[in-house]
């Protein structure tokens, strides 16, 4: 069986009348510049690019409107993250980076005075709807200072739960900490 070549295939689907530049150069297997040059060397007009991006731009600017996230976005419309940041740049829907540090400024004081108060990183996290690393990395450099009562408190309840036959795991979850802090406070008192 004879192997077609990219400019075989490109050819083919010119003459049937395809005119998608980006379509045919991902079913031939070769770059869009190719197809452009082999359609421009046969007489062919391919559909203008210009137009795509009008179009594609047109259904951003839709999705955002629905108060879409740039990710939503991609997966929706099956687009680059490049491809959807550009457009959304030039829609001016890309919120400026000053924006950005102001309201992240904002959020690590409010998590610094909320973790002084007690509560737990894992429900900070999910308070900021962020993942519990950005909530640590807020708090980086930062010296919290429980109380040594409130500690002690915290251990005797995590004893007690303990003692009534609970596993660590149920612990973690109705303390609201990570499991690895709870084994830490049993192996303590094992060894105490």
């Amino acid at each position: 069986m004879a192997r077609t070549t990219a400019t075989a295939k490109i050819l083919n689907r010119l003459a049937k009348g395809m005119d998608d530049a980006e379509r045919i150069a991902r079913e031939a297997g070769c770059s869009r510049a190719y197809v452009d040059r082999v359609a421009q060397r046969e007489g062919y007009t391919l559909r203008s690019r210009i137009r795509d991006a009008a179009a594609t731009r047109k259904a951003i600017a839709k999705l955002v409107a629905r108060k879409k996230k740039a990710i939503e976005i991609q997966e929706a419309l099956g687009l680059s993250k490049r491809l959807v940041g550009y457009h959304l740049a030039v829609l001016g829907a890309v919120t400026p980076r000053e924006t950005i540090a102001a309201r992240t400024a904002e959020r690590r004081a409010d998590v610094r005075k909320r973790r002084l108060q007690g509560e737990a990183v894992t429900s900070l996290a999910e308070a900021y709807e962020v993942p519990p690393q950005v909530i640590t990395n807020d708090l980086r450099g930062f010296k919290t200072h429980r109380s040594p009562e409130r500690v002690a408190e915290r251990h005797a309840q995590i004893r007690a739960y303990h003692a009534k036959g609970r596993s660590s795991l149920w612990i973690a979850d109705k303390m609201n900490m990570h499991p690895n802090a709870i084994y830490k406070v049993l192996r303590a008192a094992r060894g105490a």
